[in-house]
């Protein structure tokens, strides 16, 4: 009875294995990425050909969940598209300005 046990067991993690390989191919097939198995930045650029590089930054700057741009990017990146490494107009600007000590 053990033997047939563990042979049973052998072969449920065999097609366990096969289920999850089968069902990577077909998201890899069908999105072109393997979302939970890719990095989480990605840049591509060559030297003399900047305007054409691009890089993926899926979980946001920080990577932190209470950031305001958490998970900026992410849709694009599931979806394969690539954001220009180029840069483009400025959507935010920080001034940083010295203190004034001329207190009462």
């Amino acid at each position: 009875m053990r033997r047939w046990l563990k042979i049973l067991s052998i072969v449920l993690v065999l097609v366990l294995i096969l289920a999850a390989s089968t069902a990577l191919w077909i998201h890899r097939t069908l999105t072109g990425s393997l979302p939970a198995l890719d990095g989480e930045l990605e840049v591509a650029v060559s030297p003399g050909h900047e305007e054409d590089g691009y890089f993926h930054m899926p979980g946001g700057q920080s990577g932190h969940p209470m950031a305001a741009h958490y998970r900026a990017g992410h849709e694009a990146w599931t979806r394969g598209d690539r954001t220009p490494l180029s840069p483009g107009p400025t959507q935010h600007e920080l001034k940083l300005l010295p203190r004034d000590d001329s207190g009462p």
